[in-house]
């Protein structure tokens, strides 16, 4: 038991150092960035640690800004990063636009070429379940609609059979 509590003590300490490390990281290539705010390559290891971060708002803002770079392999990279960044943000559209982005910049970068794949796979189960769904949704409907005029005529013929019997009464 305390080898698991020092296991568990242990990663939360190494968890917290790299957010310092990083944090640090960050820090540094600011200041960089501040003394050649025309490096590309900084904002992009700037976007790179924010989505290390989760701070995935932050990585969009300094991938934007680094796509101003005119090398394209690094254009490329940043446009796979931006369809990582989107994907886990759950935006599988946007995602996969910019694997696609990737792919044109560098028709040789096989890993934005599995994730728009992967990501295409996604989309398209999700309308599939989408439509599914609306399928349900419109059966449950009719049926419910159905069951609803089945018990107003039951009601009606229940009505007319009491006037029936209060008449012969």
């Amino acid at each position: 038991m305390k080898k698991i509590i020092y296991i568990i003590c242990f990663s939360i300490i190494i968890a917290e150092d790299n957010q310092l490390l990083i944090d640090d990281a960050i820090n540094s290539y600011m200041d960089l960035l501040e003394k050649n705010p025309n490096d590309y390559e900084v904002n992009y290891n700037i976007g790179n640690l924010n989505y290390y971060k989760n701070n995935f708002e932050e990585a969009i803002n300094k991938y934007n800004q680094a796509l101003k770079t005119k090398d394209t392999s690094l254009q490329s990279d940043i446009y796979y990063n931006l369809g990582n960044t989107y994907y886990n943000l759950g935006n599988y559209q946007k995602s996969k636009e910019y694997y696609k982005k990737s792919l044109k910049a560098n028709s040789t970068n096989e890993d934005a070429r599995h994730n728009y794949e992967f990501v295409n796979k996604i989309i398209k189960q999700n309308q599939s379940q989408d439509q599914q769904d609306q399928r349900d949704q419109n059966d449950g409907e009719q049926s419910q609609d159905q069951q609803d005029q089945r018990d107003q005529n039951d009601g009606e013929q229940s009505q007319d059979q009491q006037d029936q019997r209060d008449q012969n009464d």
